[in-house]
């Protein structure tokens, strides 16, 4: 910056005689005009001679000096000041770009195996089995339109729906004789269904219910109607329990060991399409007939059942045999009350789903 400077003052200095010496050749010198001398050199005044100043005021005739000889210099050439600039330094320019899309590099796949859409399907719901019948002391309950612990099923065997596991495995469901109605229960005709030993084992305890109810009865043994027993012509047991009409009289009855039987006339229209059912308490001393929930007949017990075989429903037996369909055999290991015997024979329904 000074040396600029400097070659800046020093060309204005040049500039400034110049001009001077121009303005000097345009005067006249005047006589009375001092004389001086000047003698002028490219760029500066080397000095100015004074004239002398008379000394008196006498006419003193002076012969005027040489005009002063003015070297003419010459213009100096005009140099162009090249004011040195500091060589910027070079910024390189970043261009921005644009960052590249990044492009995703596809793997190549082994093409699937198609996979069949599974068809959602509703869960199924879980359905319960709801026992309107009394639940108290129930020990065994086989429906004959409900033979199934999924409901009805023209099937070879009879669930037990009490919850105790007391089913009957085996029914010889030949399609004519003993088969299986959604409407009207487990047909029989000349053929016996046996129930497992747990349902004599409880019989022999002396306190007991067994409610029947069945429809369409048609009687065709020659003696009697035998419903429920121990006894037939494959099964020597000892006969201690049976629940029969006797053909000579009409009579319902219920032999019970060596006890004295309750029993009733007109059989037939007590037990066709009503629920029949015996409570038997040894202890309590007595043994009861109901038809459709009312007492029908009683007696006074002294003797221990004793029942040695299996019992079943129905009966092969030409002296016993009958046909029928049979709604429902359910049993209870204590005897019912007479409004409990009153509420499961007027039931409109003893098993539902829910």
């Amino acid at each position: 910056m000074k040396k600029r400077l400097f070659v800046f003052n020093v060309l204005l200095l040049t500039f400034i005689v110049a001009f001077c010496v121009g303005c000097s050749d345009e005067q006249s010198p005047s006589d009375d005009s001092p004389k001086a001398t000047v003698i002028a050199t490219a760029g500066k005044t080397e000095g100015v001679l004074p004239t002398p100043t008379p000394t008196s005021t006498e006419n003193i005739t002076y012969t005027p000096s040489e005009e002063p000889t003015v070297v003419p210099t010459e213009k100096p050439t005009e140099v162009s000041t090249v004011v040195p600039t500091e060589k910027p330094t070079e910024v390189s320019t970043v261009v921005p770009t644009e960052k590249p899309t990044e492009v995703p590099t596809v793997v190549p796949t082994e093409k699937p195996t198609e996979v069949p859409t599974a068809i959602p399907t509703e869960t199924p719901v879980e359905k319960k089995i709801k026992i309107n019948y009394i639940k108290d002391g129930l020990f065994a309950l086989y429906e004959g339109t409900f033979n199934t612990l999924d409901g009805f099923d023209d099937t070879t065997f009879w669930d037990d729906l009490s919850g105790n596991n007391n089913h009957i495995e085996e029914v010889d469901n030949d399609g004519e004789r003993i088969f299986f109605d959604e409407d009207k229960g487990l047909f029989l005709d000349h053929k016996e269904v046996f129930f497992p030993d747990e349902i004599v084992e409880m019989i022999n305890t002396n306190c007991y219910t067994v409610e029947l109810k069945l429809s369409e009865l048609e009687i065709i043994g020659e003696n009697f109607a035998t419903l429920i027993n121990n006894h037939c012509g494959g099964n020597k047991g000892n006969d201690k329990f049976a629940l029969f009409i006797r053909n000579t009289n009409g009579h319902i009855e219920f032999k019970n060991s060596s006890n004295a039987r309750p029993k009733k006339e007109n059989g037939f229209d007590l037990v066709n399409g009503h629920t029949l059912t015996i409570t038997f308490d040894l202890e309590a001393g007595f043994c009861k007939m109901y038809s459709d929930g009312v007492l029908i007949a009683e007696e006074v017990p002294t003797a221990e059942m004793d029942v040695d075989m299996k019992m079943f429903v129905g009966n092969g037996t030409d002296k016993k045999e009958f046909s029928a369909y049979i709604q429902s055999v359910r049993f209870y290991d204590r005897a019912l009350t007479d409004a409990e015997v009153l509420h499961n024979a007027t039931i409109e329904a003893g098993v539902t789903l829910e």
